[in-house]
């Protein structure tokens, strides 16, 4: 057998026993799981808002703005984008061409972002290239794929395959008309035998017969959208690609 394909029948196995736990924030009184970043950062993310409720201070990586005392990650700061009510994290701004040199507990980015290393491999993309939640051999927070890929908490089991094996939707409750795929994951059944590959390792259109359909008739369906997430108004800079631009 290959050695590939071992860990994820491994973890295949164990989902039937297992469920996924929030690794970051978990909201008071529901199941909803937020990143770590998204606590006192102005913005309420919890129903019962218990996520920006006691924000006396701000952690390791986080700049505390003076007029609205929320956090926002320090490479936040003189981006050209005020976070802050009032503005004070775009005050007294150097403009510079130069690359810049990043502090020992600091990662640098390709396009040479400065990060706080906390900031990696904590599921949330801050890199351009996202380099910073890739060869990660665990996650400071969040799911940590195969392939050694950081999904954050909230992306695991949304339905979409985050993973290049899907196993973030493993450890997954499915419906019970759902089609279960070889991998673990769940589709709508109408996706059984459709003539479109939805699982991983293409389960789902393995014996199904010959069956001849006029191209007229033939049902068409977009193909599966890029793990693009609902762009929520309210909130312009949580951006649907899950990091900010």
């Amino acid at each position: 057998m290959s050695s590939k394909v071992l860990p994820l029948l491994l973890l295949l196995a164990a989902a039937a026993e297992a469920q996924w736990e929030c690794t970051a924030y978990q909201c008071a009184g529901e199941d909803k799981c937020i990143p770590s970043r998204y606590v006192c950062d102005g913005w309420l993310d919890c129903q019962d808002g218990d996520d920006e409720s006691q924000c006396t201070h701000c952690n390791e990586g986080f700049y505390r703005c003076e007029t609205s005392k929320n956090c926002i990650v320090e490479h936040f700061i003189c981006d050209g984008v005020e976070d802050c009510v009032g503005g004070d994290d775009e005050l007294n701004c150097t403009v510079s061409t130069a690359t810049p040199v990043c502090d020992e507990d600091q990662y640098q980015c390709l396009e040479g972002l400065c990060i706080n290393k906390v900031f990696v491999c904590d599921g949330y993309k801050d890199c351009s290239f996202t380099e910073d939640e890739h060869e990660c051999s665990e996650c400071s927070e969040g799911f940590h794929c195969l392939d050694d890929l950081c999904v954050a908490d909230m992306f695991v089991c949304d339905n979409y395959e985050n993973c290049q094996r899907g196993e973030d939707e493993a450890l997954c409750d499915c419906g019970p008309t759902d089609f279960h795929c070889s991998d673990g994951d769940c589709i709508p059944i109408e996706f059984h035998c459709d003539g479109f590959v939805d699982c991983f390792g293409g389960s789902d259109e393995a014996d199904c017969g010959v069956m001849v359909v006029p191209p007229a008739a033939r049902p068409r369906r977009p193909r599966r959208p890029r793990r693009r997430r609902p762009h929520r108004q309210n909130k312009l800079r949580k951006l649907d690609t899950f990091r900010r631009k």
